[in-house]
């Protein structure tokens, strides 16, 4: 549904994604069990294909995506899914605690062709559709620390000392293999970010 995303943190850009359904579609893969499916992994319309047809007969995991949501909701093609960060941003993988610095997150939306199924002929015909937001809600927890650690945070900030936050950046591109290549490496980067604690 989204062409690229970009999280800035301050006022500096961590990380710029392309190809975002590719590259959370590998994470996916790579994270979960296949089991994830069967419980939980709906609600972010994650269920593993088991062939690349949309042939239910075939491509078990298309059908029961496809049964979430357009035969289970009583409201057909009104839908929720949930979009954890951490699928998307490497930064936000582990559990990252921020004060004081602004976070921005923005989605550009793609076009809908890619994300929606549309049958062309046969008795279940249906004209191009098209995504409509209605309702987009971030969910930010909100920690206390405990005293002791609070103590330790504040004194933290006095310290006029950097510190180094590093990460592994994530990237969406697509890169040409030559032919009767088979041991291919992709360059993967990481960005480093020099922050001193702000209040």
């Amino acid at each position: 549904m989204f062409s690229n995303v970009k999280l800035t943190v301050g006022n500096q850009l961590v990380e710029n994604i392309n190809h975002v359904g590719h590259v959370s579609s590998m994470m996916y893969d790579v994270l979960y069990p296949r089991s994830k499916g069967k419980c939980d992994g709906l609600q972010f319309m994650w269920f593993p294909d088991t062939d690349d047809s949309t042939d239910e007969n075939k491509n078990f995991g298309f059908g029961i995506r496809r049964q979430y949501l357009v035969d289970s909701p009583h409201t057909n093609g009104t839908f929720k899914l949930r979009l954890p960060l951490h699928m998307l941003f490497g930064f936000m993988e582990n559990f990252t605690v921020l004060k004081g610095y602004p976070v921005k997150i923005e989605l550009v939306r793609g076009p809908d062709y890619p994300s929606l199924y549309r049958a062309v002929d046969g008795e279940h015909h249906a004209d191009e559709g098209k995504f409509i937001f209605k309702d987009i809600m971030l969910n930010v927890p909100v920690v206390e620390p405990l005293t002791a650690l609070e103590v330790d945070y504040l004194s933290d900030m006095q310290d006029p000392e950097p510190y180094l936050f590093s990460f592994r950046e994530r990237h969406g591109m697509f890169a040409p293999i030559p032919q009767n290549i088979v041991d291919f490496h992709q360059p993967i980067t990481s960005s480093f970010l020099t922050e001193k604690p702000q209040k």
